[in-house]
């Protein structure tokens, strides 16, 4: 029968125990390789497909924080605030003119208050005060005024301290300043004008007394000149 055993391609048969001599197969040992392969195969897909959502975020974020972004909006370029021009102003617009067409020459007054003229001869007296009310004392602008023309060719230079020349001409020249002797009864500052033509006589002086900063003075003084 072990022939017939062989013939029939039977796997052998131990004599003993009568059981087949065939090697067993470890069928769990390849069970274990083939799930450990799964396993290991389905985590690294796992695996790529988690970093590849990852990404996808941390894109989509990016994306989104460039969109929000808000456009800068361009800075207005300021206005410049023009600067007037300042506003000229002639303290003597309005004052009044004495004239003399006799020796040639005018100049402007105050006309704010009550003025008195009086001329004899080459001498001219503007005043705004009277001596018999307020006491022989200038008050705050108040002032006296006198001019002097003098048929002489000597020069009214000597009664001026600290003089200069205001205007200047081929003709004459016009000096300023304070007079040599102060002090009188109306008290107050003496200032003197002394115009001086060329090569001619007579000689022009005026003073103007006055109780302040020789303001009055020397806006009356501006606008001395001669006519003739």
């Amino acid at each position: 029968m072990a022939i017939n055993d062989r013939q029939q391609g039977n796997n052998p048969v131990d004599p003993v125990s009568g059981s087949s001599m065939t090697p067993p197969t470890n069928h769990k040992a390849v069970y274990s390789v083939l799930i450990t392969v799964i396993v290991l195969l389905i985590g690294a897909v796992a695996y790529l497909a988690m970093g590849r959502k990852s990404e996808q975020p941390n894109n989509q974020q990016t994306n989104n924080i460039q969109t929000l972004s808000p456009t800068p909006n361009p800075t207005p370029n300021p206005t410049p605030t023009p600067i007037p021009n300042p506003t000229s102003t002639n303290p003597t617009a309005d004052w009044k003119t004495y004239s003399n067409t006799q020796y040639g020459f005018e100049f402007k007054y105050p006309s704010n208050n009550e003025t008195e003229i009086t001329q004899d001869g080459g001498r001219i007296r503007i005043q705004n005060y009277n001596p018999n009310t307020d006491a022989l004392r200038l008050k705050q602008n108040e002032y006296y005024l006198y001019v002097n023309v003098v048929p002489s060719d000597a020069s009214c230079l000597s009664e001026i301290s600290n003089s200069k020349v205001i205007t200047s001409t081929s003709n004459y020249k016009v000096y300023t300043g304070t007079a040599s002797e102060q002090g009188g009864d109306t008290g107050g500052t003496v200032y003197v004008l002394c115009a001086v033509k060329t090569g001619q006589y007579p000689y022009y002086s005026m003073s103007v007394t006055e109780n302040s900063s020789g303001t009055i003075a020397n806006n009356i003084f501006s606008t001395f000149k001669f006519t003739k």
